[in-house]
């Protein structure tokens, strides 16, 4: 695994991504995030910053869970109770493999 995931693995919080299958039906995988913000966007009302949050999930994190990588847009986040839904996805690669899915989400 790379240092990002391991640093996740160790430090991150428990999470569970969900995807839509069906009616009431959802592929779903528990895997450990790290949550922050992105770059401001546009200011709102008020000259206030907003700042998207984001979560970032190593790659290796869904191991043989079966869950079908990548995360995608429309996609969900679970975490303490609440669901959030991912907006916009930035895989990091290294070469051709995938290390690490940054995910922007709703509700920020």
């Amino acid at each position: 695994p790379s240092i990002a995931s391991r640093m996740i693995e160790r430090y991150g919080e428990t999470v569970t991504l969900r995807r839509i299958v069906g009616t009431g039906l959802f592929e779903t995988a528990t895997v450990k995030a790290f949550f922050g913000s992105g770059p401001a966007v546009d200011e709102a009302p008020g000259g206030v910053r907003q700042f998207p949050l984001t979560v970032r999930v190593g790659a290796d994190a869904f191991g043989a869970s079966g869950w079908p990588v990548p995360p995608r847009r429309g996609d969900q986040i679970v975490v303490r109770g609440t669901t959030t839904t991912v907006q916009a996805v930035d895989i990091h690669r290294v070469g051709e493999t995938a290390s690490m899915y940054v995910m922007t989400l709703d509700g920020s």
